[in-house]
């Protein structure tokens, strides 16, 4: 089913200048975010679909600039009221939570993979070519062995990675 959203946003804001170095201003707007259809199968009737959610923002703000020891000050008051929030429980359709967890749990995990190859990739190879450039001006023969280590330990290592992938 087709839902049809359409809402005004207005802004107000007053600045003022109070003094040299002194500014102040005050805002207020209203925000919304659309609402949808939730398209997961075996949701209960009432969690299929949810309504616009709408807030009130005000903005209260005093800066200072100007020279001497405190070159800059600013402080900021933010008061946001909400009506209508989307999520206001847990899902009560059996299964969602642990689908919800699974689904954090999952993204975690290729997060922190991804994270650790790229390290591993831009890092390894740089030490490497550095370990290799160090041993040869402190001394000839040691390089000639690391040479022979470091492709005994890459096929190594390609060896348990081709054998612990399959396992994650």
């Amino acid at each position: 089913p087709a839902l049809d959203f359409q809402v005004v946003t207005p802004r107000l804001s007053i600045d003022r200048r109070f003094n040299e170095g002194w500014y102040g201003y005050a805002s207020l707007a209203r925000g919304a975010r659309s609402g949808g259809i939730n398209t997961l199968p075996g949701l209960d009737p009432e969690e299929q679909g949810y309504e616009p959610e709408y807030n009130w923002t005000t903005e209260l703000g005093l800066r200072y600039a100007g020279a001497g020891p405190v070159a800059s000050w600013s402080t900021v008051l933010y008061y946001i009221d909400w009506s209508n929030t989307q999520i206001t429980s847990v899902a009560t359709t059996p299964g969602v939570n642990s689908l919800i967890t699974r689904n954090t749990n999952d993204v975690q995990q290729v997060q922190q993979v991804v994270l650790l190859a790229l390290t591993m990739m831009i890092s390894a190879p740089i030490l490497a070519i550095g370990g290799v450039i160090m041993a040869y001006r402190q001394d000839g023969p040691l390089t000639a062995i690391l040479l022979v280590i470091l492709p005994v330990m890459a096929v190594f290592i390609a060896i348990v990675m081709r054998r612990a992938i399959p396992m994650f």
